[in-house]
């Protein structure tokens, strides 16, 4: 593609997985609305009181954004954050489009969080480069795909946040001469007094 025949390479972009992507995201919003909380995955975590509202009032948060803004319109309320946020290069589409959600909000502090809530989505924000939107449609592919006579193969991943280890992936059953199911059940916390979270033998699927 035009990045590796440009000889561009980027080897911290390889741990930069959509699921570190959406949370980069979902983080900034809540910190936007919430202030510094454990609100909607937020950066945080949860400080032992009160509840998540956007209300500009900040009741469950440990610290957040106190920036007065400067300007009085909407327009204004834009060229400040575009500044602080993009240096100045939100391009006037998008700065359009930013004054014309915001400016549906009923007061001057929920316009200037909605206008950082959108700047932050924006590829002014998440790059260095002026964006410039080209005016043309995308090309719709027309071509024809046979289809194929293999039989279908997919990948699934799935990011799990803990909790899958080798003992719950593939559990040992019959091992000789070490016991090494009961040494499973012992780790998985079976004693005298409970029987722990380790499945039973004859609860697991044998694969031979």
């Amino acid at each position: 593609g035009p990045a590796l025949s440009a000889q561009l390479a980027a080897p911290e972009a390889t741990i930069l997985d959509m699921p570190k992507i959406i949370g980069i995201q979902n983080g900034m919003i809540s910190l936007i609305k919430y202030g510094l909380s454990d609100c909607n995955d937020g950066y945080a975590s949860y400080p032992g009181y009160k509840w998540c509202s956007d209300d500009g009032l900040y009741y469950r948060s440990i610290g957040h954004l106190a920036r007065v803004p400067a300007g009085t319109t909407i327009a204004e309320l834009v060229s400040e954050v575009s500044l602080l946020l993009t240096a100045g290069r939100l391009s006037q589409d998008n700065r359009d489009t930013i004054e014309a959600a915001c400016s549906a909000e009923t007061d001057h502090d929920a316009q200037f969080r909605c206008i950082q809530q959108l700047i932050v989505f924006s590829t002014e924000f998440h790059s260095t480069n002026k964006m410039e939107k080209s005016g043309e449609d995308r090309a719709v592919d027309t071509t024809t795909v046979v289809a194929s006579t293999e039989p279908y193969k997919g990948l699934v991943y799935l990011y799990i946040s803990g909790g899958l280890d080798s003992f719950h992936l593939l559990a040992p059953h019959t091992c000789a001469p070490i016991n090494v199911y009961e040494r499973f059940r012992a780790i998985r916390g079976k004693n005298s007094l409970s029987e722990g979270i380790g499945m039973k033998l004859d609860e697991m699927l044998v694969i031979d």
